[in-house]
């Protein structure tokens, strides 16, 4: 449609590799800052919002922007390509909002409690 090549078209996803290459590296830093259950429930909530609210919200955009730009008189492909052009600004937009949401709103790491029991209060079968 927008007359890519297959390279041009790979290399517009170059960016979102590049970004989990770039995170995945930090996972085990944030799990032991802010507790797996936080970590979790950001990336599933990011994904389930893309998934559910995400998905009618970026057509709503992206049918709304190229209704627009055909009642100016633009050419059905131009139309189209505006529509898309908008489209991925506003599943940003939900992205960012709903990893805020999950990032207040989750619970983080619960404090593990210290062992602080002395030597001989140590049961026999637990020593080596």
């Amino acid at each position: 449609m927008l007359g890519f090549t297959p390279l041009q078209c790979g290399l517009t996803f170059l960016p979102v590799a590049i970004l989990i290459v770039a995170v995945a590296p930090l996972t085990p830093a944030l799990v032991e800052r802010h507790g797996a259950n936080r970590v979790v429930g950001v990336l599933s909530l990011g994904r389930e919002a893309s998934g559910i609210l995400g998905v009618g919200a970026v057509g709503l955009v992206v049918s709304t922007r190229e209704a627009a730009a055909r009642a100016d008189g633009a050419d059905p492909v131009v139309a189209f390509t505006a529509g898309y052009a908008d489209g991925p600004r506003a599943a940003c937009l939900l992205l960012i909002a709903g990893a805020v949401i999950a990032w207040r709103t989750l619970p983080g790491r619960a404090p593990v409690p210290a062992f602080t029991a002395a030597p001989e209060e140590v049961p026999a079968s637990l020593e080596r």
